[in-house]
């Protein structure tokens, strides 16, 4: 589970850092940049989504072994 947590901290970080480049003036200089930046976002939010969900399911396994 604590791999898990690190790697959603992970994305989370990249999430801020991309969200950060694609507010930059400049990103939209580079058309194929942006598109490369636009992709690893959407990407890297995909990815979150998809952690995120196997995270919500662990901990519900967790919660239930617990309550046994």
């Amino acid at each position: 589970m604590a791999n898990l947590e690190k790697e959603i901290e992970q994305k989370n970080n990249d999430k801020v850092r991309l969200e950060a480049d694609m507010s930059n003036p400049a990103s939209y200089a580079n058309n194929e940049g942006f598109l490369k930046l636009e992709k690893n976002y959407n990407d890297t939010i995909s990815q979150l989504a998809v952690l995120n969900k196997e995270y919500e399911q662990l901990f519900e396994t967790v919660m239930q072994m617990e309550g046994s």
